[in-house]
């Protein structure tokens, strides 16, 4: 089994979907991977996160995961 880890801190959704998705591909070694578990800020748009996901993956691989925001005072 290869896993892939990304991460990223933009702050616009759809490029830090891309952006965690690619670079867990390299990181992982494969082309295509057979599942995404991402989660991201609850800050950033999870809708807009997951469409820049699927733009690097593809319609046809499952994607998993959430969101959450904490706010500390």
């Amino acid at each position: 089994m290869k896993v892939g880890i990304g991460y990223g801190n933009e702050e616009d959704a759809v490029l830090s979907g891309k952006k965690v998705a690619q670079s867990a591909i390299e990181k992982g070694s494969t082309h295509r991977p057979d599942f995404v578990f991402a989660f991201c800020d609850g800050k950033l748009d999870h809708h807009e996160f997951f469409r820049g996901l699927q733009s690097i993956v593809g319609n046809e691989v499952p994607i998993v995961g959430g969101s959450d925001w904490y706010h500390h005072e």
